[in-house]
């Protein structure tokens, strides 16, 4: 719509009887505002430090606590460490275990304790909200690659902004495929065995 504007304004203004040096200048400054507006639009199409952290969801909060404290957490830990009050910290725990994210287990008090799988380290946030299919592939196999060829759901949904419904669904896809094959021994973890290094490329051996 805005291409379109400029360029009835730039017919009209090279119809209408001015001088030629004047209609130059008008043009220039046009064009110049019109370019300038566009790239403004790109640069705001790109996510500042900031704007990825809002993508920073709740359940990430209660991944990095995990991380925190053992991998172990009770509703009262979340409760009072993460943004979630105790029916959402609760909910989000009961959410986890039903997906087979967390494993349930209960104190003598009858107090239940959330088993969390092993999470890798991870400094910040990886921003794929604004990648391509490809893209997020490639970035959940390199994870892979650089964690033994094993990824759980949490690891990911932990240093990722995808949300653990689009992992599983991507997981499962994955398995599909036959790229990946789900570990029903662990907490929602899947192996790639079929991810090799470079290295581990070089060191194939004939077999003819």
């Amino acid at each position: 719509m805005r291409t379109l504007i400029v360029f009835l304004f730039v017919t009209i203004v090279i119809a209408i009887s001015i001088p030629f040096y004047a209609k130059v200048i008008i043009l220039t400054l046009v064009l110049l505002a019109f370019f300038k507006d566009k790239k403004d639009d790109k640069r705001k199409k790109t996510f500042s430090e900031d704007e990825v952290n809002r993508f920073i969801s709740k359940d990430k909060e209660v991944f990095y606590l995990a991380e925190r404290l053992d991998n172990r957490l009770t509703i009262e830990d979340v409760t009072l460490n993460t943004s979630l009050n105790y029916e959402e910290s609760k909910r989000m725990l009961e959410s986890f275990s039903k997906q087979s994210i967390v494993k349930p287990m209960m104190t003598d008090d009858g107090i239940f304790v959330y088993q969390f799988p092993n999470m890798p380290y991870c400094p910040k946030v990886i921003d794929l909200t604004k990648r391509s299919n490809s893209e997020i592939q490639e970035a959940i196999l390199t994870f892979a690659r650089i964690n033994d060829k094993k990824l759980s759901v949490a690891a990911i949904a932990k240093c990722t902004t995808l949300s653990v419904d689009d992992i599983i669904v991507i997981m499962e896809r994955y398995c599909k495929k036959g790229i990946a094959i789900k570990d029903d021994t662990n907490l929602l973890t899947y192996n790639f065995p079929g991810l090799l290094s470079e290295e581990e490329k070089k060191r194939a051996k004939d077999i003819w």
